[in-house]
């Protein structure tokens, strides 16, 4: 196995784990603690969720960037275009969470941390929708890569 396919490995299985205890330990967590009111754990939960996007897009860069090495070095044209396939649609995922759900989503945190009360909408099913969308692909991209091997 590779350096390079390691170190895909390694940043994939990371980048799973950040978003699994996140979005599905973390945030469900913090609103089930009785010391702390919705607005607090809204408040809370735009801090992390911006910080996980932050770490999510530097994973995607470093990732992308072996995902570019390795396919210029590998001769394996139906991997390569399986690998690249998955993750530009992680991208993809990424990219409409981090410029259509979250902007939407902190504003209604906003408006709810304010005293205000948002139009019920599908937003937040939305987004849940697409973390499992997106661990689901990370998995399948860590298994395509380990079973290369």
């Amino acid at each position: 196995m590779s350096l390079s396919t390691k170190i895909q490995i390694v940043l994939i299985l990371t980048w799973f784990g950040v978003v699994l205890g996140i979005s599905f330990l973390e945030a469900p967590v913090k609103f089930h603690t009785p010391s702390l009111t919705r607005e607090v754990a809204l408040d809370v939960g735009r801090t992390v969720f911006q910080a996980l996007n932050y770490f999510e897009w530097v994973m995607a860069f470093v990732l992308g960037t072996f995902v570019i090495l390795t396919n210029k070095l590998s001769s394996n044209y139906p991997q390569k275009r399986t690998i690249t396939a998955l993750y530009t649609f992680i991208c993809l995922i990424l990219f409409m969470q981090s410029f259509w759900l979250l902007p939407e989503l902190k504003s209604r945190a906003g408006l709810i941390i304010s005293g205000g009360e948002p139009a019920k909408n599908y937003l937040h099913l939305t987004y849940i929708l697409m973390e499992i969308s997106k661990l689901s692909l990370l998995l399948v991209m860590g298994s395509k890569k380990l079973s290369s091997v």
